[in-house]
């Protein structure tokens, strides 16, 4: 983003004469989002820019009005897990206070599309994702790169990030995997601003299929250093949350597969009673789901005060309704 700072009418004189003369000093870019050309060339100079962009978009995925909105359910992917939660009957709203949640419980925004929080908010967040992660895949070289050591790994997790988003809407604005059903536009390319017709539900599992198990292979010997990174089995748990949602008996075999994968492949326990449950033993300092460090837990961040979620985040919400 470019600013010019005007110190005197002076100057502002003599910027308005060239910029009257000049129309080449007119930026035409906008500014609201950065273009992929932009990043490309800036990584040519700072090989870490890709990685920067990237954690910013896994900052989003825990950040506030993310979806567009400064509404207290807008706080990033685990708001939308509150939604999902209310939508298949998991959680149920027994007090209607301050009006929180309650068009998502008593199932008014699935009739109804003007309901921002459902709708819009929901649209925006998951499609911001994939319009960020298609500006770093075509900075990395586009969908059909060549594949080097230097962006490799930032692929892998761009295609996952990708797909993940493509997933999650599927999950909301579908009620079940119809192959020849128009569901949504499908972005693969860095066309910011451009309008697309629905495609065929699919041809987007499709992608998110190809998405993933490219994924699964340029990240097979990625060794994060952060839980919140994808890894090589991170991709294959959300490849095998695709093949489920599918619902045929192929897909949930490779479903099957890929999971008992990502249980080999992470050696990762099941969660212990006192991991789960709060205050679950006296003493208990580890329950209530509040340690990143637990190891059955496969894929999460540490939420900080330098996050400043405050009151509109999980736990801010938790005060309006009871599980």
């Amino acid at each position: 983003m470019k600013y010019i700072y005007i110190k005197s009418l002076v100057i502002l004189s003599v910027v308005l004469t060239i910029v009257g003369c000049e129309d080449d000093f007119l930026d035409k870019t906008p500014t609201e989002f950065v273009s992929a050309d932009d990043v490309a060339k800036t990584g040519e100079v700072y090989p870490e820019i890709l990685e920067g962009t990237l954690r910013g978009v896994y900052a989003m995925m825990y950040t506030t009005g993310t979806g567009g909105t400064t509404a207290h359910e807008d706080f990033g992917q685990k708001g939308y897990d509150v939604f999902s939660d209310f939508l298949s009957g998991d959680l149920a709203l027994t007090q209607n206070s301050y009006n929180r949640y309650s068009s998502i419980a008593q199932l008014l925004v699935t009739t109804d599309f003007t309901f921002t929080a459902g709708n819009y908010q929901t649209w925006r967040y998951y499609y911001r994702i994939i319009g960020s992660v298609n500006s770093i895949i075509a900075a990395s070289g586009g969908n059909d790169a060549v594949i080097t050591e230097e962006n490799k790994y930032t692929l892998g997790q761009a295609k996952a990030l990708r797909a993940y988003a493509y997933f999650y809407l599927t999950q909301f604005y579908i009620p079940e995997y119809t192959p020849d059903s128009k569901v949504l536009p499908l972005f693969i390319e860095d066309t910011q601003g451009v309008a697309l017709e629905q495609s065929r539900t699919e041809d987007v599992y499709n992608q998110m299929i190809d998405d993933l198990t490219a994924s699964i292979d340029l990240l097979d010997d990625f060794s994060r250093t952060e839980k919140y990174q994808i890894d090589g089995n991170i991709a294959k748990g959300l490849l095998a949350y695709v093949y489920a949602s599918m619902s045929t008996s192929e897909a949930n075999l490779k479903a099957l597969d890929l999971a008992e994968e990502v249980i080999a492949g992470t050696g990762a326990p099941l969660t212990t009673y006192n991991q789960v449950s709060y205050a679950a033993v006296e003493g208990n300092t580890e329950g209530g789901f509040n340690n990143i460090a637990t190891p059955s837990w496969l894929w999460g961040v540490d939420i900080t005060l330098d996050a400043g979620l405050d009151l509109i985040s999980l736990v801010g919400s938790n005060g309006y309704f009871y599980i």
